[in-house]
């Protein structure tokens, strides 16, 4: 089992029904995910540290950026940072502009020279990558939520589609916070963690009661948007 205290001074911290289930299921399939879990959990309920709230969204991001390693899910697309495809971008925009002889006070003109052809060129591939990035990244984790319950168990589309937005919209929530561009209190970060926590234990221990109540619930909303 997991050692709930630490080095110095043990760490005793109470958990839910649900997190002592995550931990148990993650200790058996890889205790390094079980680690990051609950010092991650450590970290949240120590309130004395004034950063404990962007140090527990990292370690839950990391959480769930490894855990398709561990099943075995390239998430090549998840690794590719749009940032650092705008920042290459910005960089050639700059020696066009400084190199190009189509550019001067008063903007651009005469024919497309060597320098602002190869820009458009860098220009295009990127709004290409940025089209497709996305969804990319959509079907990885769809490919990783699929894997995640050892029954193989299908889900109605509607129901995955909800998984899959509600799994994404949770990792960039934590890793906006552990990068302070969102700021949220204690309870904000509590309910996204809760949200994982369920999506992982109701994959991996799917209760089909609950599922099929999901899915008429999803059908239930579709024909209100219809209807309305």
């Amino acid at each position: 089992m997991l050692d709930e205290g630490g080095p110095g001074t043990p760490v005793r911290i109470l958990l839910t029904s649900r997190q002592h289930d995550l931990i148990d299921v993650l200790q058996r399939k890889e205790a390094s995910l079980a680690r990051i879990y609950y010092g991650g959990l450590v970290v949240l309920h120590d309130t004395s540290n004034p950063e404990h709230i962007p140090l527990a969204a990292h370690a839950f991001r990391e959480l769930m950026e490894k855990m398709p390693g561990w099943l075995d899910v390239p998430m090549k697309a998840h690794s590719q940072s749009l940032g650092s495809e705008a920042k290459n971008l910005a960089c050639a925009w700059s020696r066009t502009v400084v190199t190009s002889a189509c550019r001067n006070r008063d903007g651009w003109e005469g024919e497309i020279d060597q320098p602002l052809r190869g820009f458009l060129g860098k220009a295009g591939g990127f709004f290409a990558w940025l089209t497709k990035h996305r969804p990319s990244r959509k079907e990885e984790v769809r490919r990783f939520i699929r894997k995640l319950d050892p029954a193989g168990t299908p889900m109605a589309a509607p129901l995955e589609d909800n998984i899959v937005e509600r799994w994404q919209n949770t990792r960039e929530f934590f890793t906006g916070v552990c990068h302070h561009r969102i700021e949220c209190e204690s309870t904000a970060l509590r309910e996204r963690l809760e949200l994982m926590e369920t999506l992982i234990i109701e994959r991996l221990k799917p209760t089909a009661a609950e599922d099929a109540a999901e899915i008429d619930q999803l059908l239930e909303e579709a024909d209100a948007q219809t209807t309305s």
